[in-house]
């Protein structure tokens, strides 16, 4: 096994430590989805208390009945302090004065035509409270789950991938 274990870590360790890509997607602005349409208005000031990314949309929308708002950040070339899954990101930071997260579980939703399981908590300040969803994308996979991003996080870059991630929250 040690032997097995030696021949293959050179070019292991190749794929760990290539360089990492300069470039960054823009994330396109997006468009009208279920009779929501983009809106110039502001939904919320409360914003997902996560750093580190590399680049970010945040974009709301409206229809006649409703208001809601999309934040996702993108996370490209991690490293410690600009990762995607970190103890210090979260929905809403303890120490934050202005916003509380309470009710906080999971919610069976349906995202980009998957099922899954997201986290879903309740946001609230002094005059506003939110209904929040969050999953995690990693590398092309969808999930609720911190633990499983973290995985597939690791498996992208062994298999030689960027280990692209983002945070999806709908609010």
């Amino acid at each position: 096994a040690a032997i097995a274990i030696a021949a293959i870590w050179p070019p292991a360790l190749a794929v760990l430590d290539r360089p990492p890509s300069p470039i960054v997607p823009e994330i396109a602005p997006l468009g009208p989805a279920n009779g929501f349409v983009p809106t110039t208005g502001t939904v919320s000031e409360w914003t997902p208390s996560y750093t580190g990314h590399a680049a970010i949309l945040r974009q709301e929308f409206a229809n006649a009945n409703a208001s809601a708002g999309v934040h996702i950040a993108y996370y490209r070339n991690q490293v410690k302090g600009r990762e995607l899954v970190t103890s210090g990101n979260q929905l809403v930071a303890p120490q934050d004065p202005r916003w509380r997260a309470v009710e906080v579980g999971t919610s069976p939703v349906r995202f980009d035509g998957t099922n899954l399981v997201a986290t879903r908590a309740t946001v609230i300040g002094a005059r506003q409270r939110l209904v929040v969803y969050r999953v995690l994308w990693v590398d092309g996979r969808v999930t609720g789950s911190e633990y499983v991003a973290k995985l597939l996080l690791a498996w992208s870059k062994l298999r030689g991938g960027a280990g692209d991630a983002a945070l999806v929250v709908v609010y």
